[in-house]
């Protein structure tokens, strides 16, 4: 995995035991996911099935895994989209964690939840660039000048 890249996981809770509808709603989101630009998307598995069980590998419900570039663009962008996620929900929370880095992302309006968003994409920035670079120019290049407002990847 590149250096710059973060490993993000989202837990989506419904706000009850209804495990179809968390499952329901997990698998719409990693749809929508997969549309954004980022790197990955897929369901975090628990591991393997057990010897003579049917299926794939045990997948958690409600757990996503999501690779993405460590730069603010791409990390306000995902915030952003999980918001509007939530915000069409009837209920739940979505926690996002990242290593010792945790967020949990409910339907309170945007303006009272901004601050912690903020703190958190600075944070996972300055974790995907612990030498500095990049970690306040979401738009450098790695290899020299800012990009161009048409050039973000």
């Amino acid at each position: 995995m590149r250096a710059d890249l973060l490993r993000l996981e989202l837990l989506v809770d419904r706000d009850g035991d209804d495990r179809y509808r968390t499952a329901e709603d997990t698998l719409s989101l990693l749809e929508q996911l997969r549309e954004l630009d980022i790197e990955d998307a897929r369901p975090l598995s628990s591991g393997a099935v057990p010897p003579g069980a049917r299926g794939m590998d045990a997948v958690t419900v409600g757990s996503v895994v999501v690779t993405v570039a460590g730069s603010q663009v791409i990390l306000k962008s995902l915030l952003s989209f999980l918001q509007d996620w939530l915000k069409y929900r009837d209920s739940g929370t979505v926690s996002i964690k990242c290593g010792a880095r945790e967020l949990h992302m409910t339907r309170v309006p945007r303006s009272l939840q901004q601050q912690s968003l903020d703190a958190f994409i600075s944070d996972l920035v300055n974790a995907a660039h612990p030498d500095g670079a990049a970690a306040t120019d979401a738009t450098r290049r790695p290899d020299g000048p800012p990009a161009s407002s048409g050039d973000i990847e």
